[in-house]
């Protein structure tokens, strides 16, 4: 008996993924010069194709002397510093 991992290659070898049917017609939109119908698609398709870049989370400390940090953020600090 074929495995499951066997039976999907065999299965993705013979048929077209959604994505790719897409890309094809935008392609053949754009061969055509349909340029709206081409966005569209391409619209569509683009976060399966590229990442998204504002996913990342940034997280940025701007370091100063302990002489120039206000009440609070010395108590912030001191509370960091206590817990490592």
């Amino acid at each position: 008996m074929e495995n499951p991992r066997a039976r999907k290659i065999k299965f993705l070898k013979k048929h077209k993924l959604p994505l790719e049917i897409m890309i094809l017609i935008m392609n053949k939109a754009l061969e055509e010069k349909k340029y709206e119908t081409a966005l569209e698609i391409a619209y569509k398709t683009a976060p399966y194709c590229h990442p998204k870049l504002n996913d990342a989370k940034v997280e940025m400390t701007q370091i100063k002397t302990l002489e120039d940090m206000s009440e609070e953020e010395l108590k912030n600090f001191i509370g960091k510093v206590a817990l490592k």
